[in-house]
């Protein structure tokens, strides 16, 4: 009986693939500073300047100098998605959803300032900076 279970141990244990799968953190991909082509639908003008993108803790990202106007916003990653969740930054309430695709990043954005209660709606197109 036990040379049988040894057998059947043995055969179990010799038949069972272990696979380690990478966890493949995809904030490492987006992290950088990045030449950014906004276009103003509210202004009809196209405005170009640079963000920097940075990890944080868990799914976060923060994006440097959003809007052009020195606003640091958060947002949580997921995939090639970034959510930026509603939020007030500098007097302006800023909500979007970005996807990346490589060596650059699709936003699209509403921008409201608090103050005039104006809503600008943008897209960008964000390249990363060799």
């Amino acid at each position: 009986m036990k040379k049988l279970f040894t057998i059947l141990l043995a055969f179990l244990v010799w038949s069972c693939d272990i696979i380690i799968e990478p966890v493949i953190d995809s904030r490492y991909n987006v992290s950088g500073t990045y030449y950014l082509s906004e276009y103003s639908e509210s202004y009809r003008s196209t405005t170009s300047y640079q963000i920097t993108i940075t990890r944080g803790y868990g799914s976060t990202v923060y994006i440097d100098n959003f809007y052009g106007a020195g606003l640091n916003v958060s947002g949580t990653m997921s995939g090639n998605r970034i959510d930026i969740y509603r939020q007030y930054r500098g007097g302006y309430e800023i909500q979007g959803v970005a996807t990346v695709e490589m060596n650059s990043i699709h936003m699209t954005y509403s921008v409201r300032d608090t103050y005039n209660r104006s809503t600008d709606f943008c897209n960008s197109v964000a390249s990363l900076r060799y």
